[in-house]
């Protein structure tokens, strides 16, 4: 039931391009005139260039309506989530409650913002800690999980 209820919050905010709030519109537009990945602040720019992907990727394949390079922008800025999600429920199922609640209260609840490094340092998070409580020993989906979110959260935030 959780699950279902988080897909249809992805699905609202994507349809009606939440992540063109605040500073989701300027990067937006930067990069739909860079047509490229663009940083605003370049201690920041692995999150922004995650949030960027597939954006650039629409306009790198020729994609021109701007409904969906906007939908494409949002599956960027809202993709980090489910995405750790998967992972958390795939490492420890039993314990995906912890990562269920984390979500609802500290990011459905209170990212009003789409964009943001702090938005996918929360979600990166989530999988790193459950690949060190509760994949013991450690499996090869579990240290993949780990090496990836410890990487992507050393240059995210």
């Amino acid at each position: 039931m959780a699950g279902a209820l988080f897909a249809l919050w992805i699905a609202v905010a994507l349809f009606s391009s939440r992540c063109l709030y605040a500073d989701g519109a300027h990067e937006f537009i930067r990069t739909l005139e860079a047509q490229n990945f663009v940083a605003i602040m370049w201690s920041r720019h692995f999150a922004f260039y995650i949030y960027e992907f597939p954006l650039v990727l629409a306009i790198k394949l020729g994609v021109t309506n701007l409904a969906w390079l906007r939908f494409a922008f949002g599956l960027g800025c809202f993709l980090p989530w489910p995405l750790a999600l998967f992972c958390c429920w795939r490492i420890a199922p039993a314990h995906f409650w912890l990562v269920a609640v984390a979500c609802a209260a500290g990011y459905m609840n209170a990212a009003f913002m789409a964009v943001g490094e702090h938005i996918l340092a929360h979600a990166l998070f989530w999988p790193a800690l459950f690949s060190l409580l509760f994949s013991r020993p450690l499996n090869l989906f579990a240290s993949t999980v780990l090496l990836l979110s410890a990487t992507a959260l050393m240059f995210s935030y």
